[in-house]
């Protein structure tokens, strides 16, 4: 059985009046004009410190919506110092900070439920991913949702989204008082033979790893994309035919998780999944397209590893 614990977001922030792209509303327009398109409304009050150092944020997230044809939606805000009427019937009182508070919360229950074998916990921000928010029925954000198999099982019942109360309701729905620990006894990191063969990077052992001479091959990934979750049943088949004593070449397989290694992922700029480099020598050699069948993958592991370096035409 495949869980996921997903997080779902919009990241808004107020803007100025310069801004074309920003539409503000009163009470008459937003009435008029939200039922007619898909919105993603900003409800602020100006004197918030919060909405200041976020205001960059709202202005990037304006200006791709701009530049994206087919994200047919519509950024507005709203003032509830003026509007208070709309912000209450809106259920908005805690403006746009809820998202961003949360964020380094659900890093911290990531990381503490990474070892469970059957549990991915993972982040949408539903104003890249409208569909996907949709068709789940997120109304508000941050939402939390329970999935199995796919399918939405539960809505997070509680407002109270600090660290102890969603580590107790995560440990209530797996059915058990503690979360799994990764013992020295199976560290796949110490001793391959008893883990994956996919090597786990992190901010601390990436550069050490990416500066060797044989070329390292890296799928960065998260857990909300579905394209990645069907690619790692074939990365690892890939680790497993170059990790074993036939293997042609000596290669590095290696994998980072965006989620939980956010900072690097930025660091290397890394913001589409799947995606998958090759690393040699510290530097980054090759951004892989090609097909991701693992006879493909295999073909191009082979020749790239024997190449001291890449050339375009790979």
């Amino acid at each position: 059985m495949h869980l996921r614990l997903i997080f779902l977001c919009s990241i808004l922030t107020v803007v100025t009046a310069e801004e074309e792209a920003v539409i503000k509303y009163d009470t008459v327009t937003f009435n008029k004009l939200v039922p007619k398109k898909n919105h993603y409304v900003l409800f602020y009050a100006p004197w918030t410190s919060e909405l200041k150092s976020l205001s960059p944020v709202w202005e990037e997230l304006a200006q791709k919506i701009k530049k994206t044809p087919e994200a047919d939606v519509v950024i507005a805000k709203v003032d509830c110092t003026t509007e208070t009427k709309l912000c209450s019937h809106q259920d908005a009182s805690e403006y746009p900070t809820r998202c961003m508070d949360l964020e380094p919360i659900w890093k911290q229950i990531a990381e503490e439920f990474q070892y469970e074998e059957d549990l991915v916990v993972g982040v949408v921000d539903c104003t890249m991913s409208k569909t996907t928010c949709n068709e789940n029925e997120v109304r508000g954000y941050p939402s939390i949702l329970w999935l199995v198999e796919g399918v939405v099982a539960e809505k997070y019942p509680s407002k109270d989204r600090t660290f102890d109360p969603l580590r107790k309701y995560v440990l209530n729905k797996l059915g058990k008082k503690e979360p799994t620990k990764l013992t020295r006894a199976v560290d796949a990191e110490e001793d391959p033979d008893l883990g994956s063969s996919v090597m786990k990077l992190e901010q601390e052992n990436f550069h050490e790893v990416a500066s060797s001479e044989n070329a390292t091959f890296v799928h960065f990934w998260t857990a909300w994309c579905s394209e990645c979750m069907t690619l790692e049943v074939t990365w690892e088949a890939l680790g497993e035919y170059f990790h074993s004593s036939d293997s042609p070449v000596k290669v590095t397989i290696a994998k980072v998780d965006c989620v939980l290694q956010k900072p690097l992922c930025e660091e290397l700029q890394v913001d589409e999944f799947p995606t998958i480099n090759v690393y040699r020598k510290g530097e980054l050699e090759h951004i892989y397209a090609g097909g991701r069948k693992l006879d493909d993958l295999i073909d191009f592991v082979t020749l790239a590893a024997k190449t001291k370096k890449l050339v375009e035409e790979l």
